[in-house]
């Protein structure tokens, strides 16, 4: 998975590409938009996709965005 992470972080509409619990997560500004580009670019690195979700941002995932921290904290 890193491979394909730092190749990712390198697409000008990902903002932030991470590993999580065994999947990649993506954050993006305009998903529709980006998805045509992400999934040619995995697939041409040699990705398999087998799930792909999308999410909107809740309010304790932009706390964690911008102060490093959860909620909990």
């Amino acid at each position: 998975n890193g491979r394909f992470i730092n190749s990712l972080n390198q697409l000008p509409a990902i903002h932030r590409a991470y590993g999580e619990e065994g999947h990649i997560v993506l954050q993006v500004q305009e998903a529709n938009e980006a998805l045509p580009d992400i999934i040619h670019h995995l697939s041409n690195a040699g990705c398999h996709i087998r799930r792909l979700e999308i999410q909107e941002p809740n309010l304790e995932a932009v706390f964690l965005n911008l102060t490093g921290r959860a909620l909990r904290d």
